[in-house]
């Protein structure tokens, strides 16, 4: 109300600060017009003590008035619109949110593994199949495990002719902080393998476990955690690659047999497909664009991925694919270039193979224009994304399918009568019972 009745003279190069002093004498205000809000303090009174001090309107937790406001910083004289400390924008919590549906998917996947329910034909309703998933699917040596092996950051997989992937793998990754990096198996409860040719071991010794030490397949998943602060939340499903000719020691219908199971993962419509296919062959050959096309013929749910650019024939490029115009899918083509052989035998750093592959793409003219959504790591947050916005348009359909399979549970647990108790007495008084 004074400033109102008594204007400041305007400054055009900087607003009035309230740490200056106008060059002019202001009038001395009357003290009988004044309320008790704003009337000057006392100069003779101490300021209050911070017990004395009255709280704000937000409360205690919040501040006390004490004492005036701070001036402004000087950077703000030489930029007005620059935010003051409490005008910064916080960090949207909605990752995080997104983290923890990530996290209970995870938890469910683990206790379907747990229970048996694998997806395959029961008596009981299964939550598998509505779980969202992503299943990597291609043909044998399309360098499915050079993808998963880049994404991950660490050589974990076994390697070899033939069908190496004998069994799903179902692979959760969590981002951690810190820099340990950990794997854990779910049938090894309360082991860390902190060295990562220990999993490989382990994987190979679990699938010969469950199928023997001949070449056979098994639908039964081997569930693996990895821990780490280079990975994105994600979970992926490792399957058998696709063949057209079984080996020695395998019987003829091999081929057919991993058909059915990757057809049996992919055909869900929950299921997120990832189409492996090598550059340097026909794609028209494609083992994964012919199956998720025959499961997903508006390639609505699937992404491409195409290995092996760097391995083209010269004066040949993947150029159409990476665009689209080849063959079309709702999501765009994503080009990787993997280590080779020989990099896998003198056992190159896979960070120093992320940081080759960044460089072929930004320096190959072709695929100069594209490098921006190219490479594993791009691969990686993508999925993770599209994953995420997958579970949570399917958080309702989860919660109803469960609410109503526990209602169905318990419909015949109540059928079925009170439990028989292990005592001898008792048993024995139900026995009589049921005699009479």
């Amino acid at each position: 109300r004074y400033f109102a009745q008594h204007p400041l003279p305007a400054r055009p190069h900087a607003p009035f600060l309230p740490h200056e002093v106008p060059s002019h004498p202001l009038p001395t205000p009357n003290p009988n017009q004044l309320n008790a809000h704003t009337r000057p303090r006392d100069a003779t009174r101490p300021p209050p003590s911070a017990a004395q001090a009255r709280p704000t309107r937000l409360g205690s937790a919040v501040g006390v008035v004490s004492s005036p406001p701070l001036p402004r910083s000087p950077l703000h004289r030489l930029d007005p619109a620059r935010p003051r400390p409490r005008d910064r924008i916080r960090p949207d919590p909605a990752p995080a949110a997104m983290e923890n549906l990530i996290s209970l998917v995870n938890k469910l996947q683990r206790a379907c593994t747990a229970l048996g329910d694998h997806g395959e034909e029961s008596a009981l309703p299964t939550l598998w199949d509505s779980l969202p998933s992503i299943a990597v699917v291609g043909g044998q040596s399309s360098g499915k495990s050079s993808v998963l092996e880049s994404v991950v950051g660490k050589d974990f997989l076994p390697r070899g002719s033939g069908i190496v992937t004998r069994r799903p793998l179902v692979l959760q990754l969590h981002r951690i902080d810190g820099d340990r990096e950990y794997a854990e198996f779910m049938h090894v409860p309360r082991k860390r393998f902190t060295d990562f040719a220990m999993v490989r071991k382990e994987i190979a010794d679990e699938t010969d476990r469950q199928t023997g030490h001949g070449k056979g397949i098994s639908s039964v998943p081997i569930h693996l955690s990895i821990f780490s602060p280079n990975v994105v939340n994600l979970t992926l499903i490792d399957l058998p690659g696709l063949t057209k000719v079984a080996v020695e020691g395998q019987p003829e219908s091999i081929v057919q047999e991993i058909e059915n199971m990757v057809r049996a993962f992919i055909e869900k419509p929950n299921c997120i497909i990832l189409a492996v296919s090598p550059a340097n062959q026909d794609l028209a050959t494609s083992d994964a664009i012919k199956i998720s096309r025959e499961v997903d013929p508006k390639g609505e749910r699937t992404f491409g991925v195409l290995t092996k650019i760097d391995l083209m024939d010269k004066g040949t490029d993947a150029v159409d694919i990476l665009e689209g115009r080849a063959y079309r899918l709702q999501f765009p083509w994503i080009g990787v270039v993997n280590r080779s052989q020989q990099d896998i035998n003198k056992s190159v750093d896979m960070i120093a193979a992320r940081r080759r592959e960044r460089d072929y793409f930004a320096n190959t003219p072709e695929y100069k224009h594209l490098a921006h959504r190219m490479g594993s790591e791009h691969l990686a947050k993508s999925l993770s994304k599209h994953l995420e916005s997958v579970i949570k348009s399917r958080i309702p359909g989860l919660q109803s399918l469960i609410t109503k399979t526990v209602a169905e549970l318990e419909t015949e647990l109540t059928r079925l009568g009170k439990p028989i108790a292990n005592d001898a007495g008792v048993s024995l008084e139900f026995a009589s019972s049921l005699i009479k």
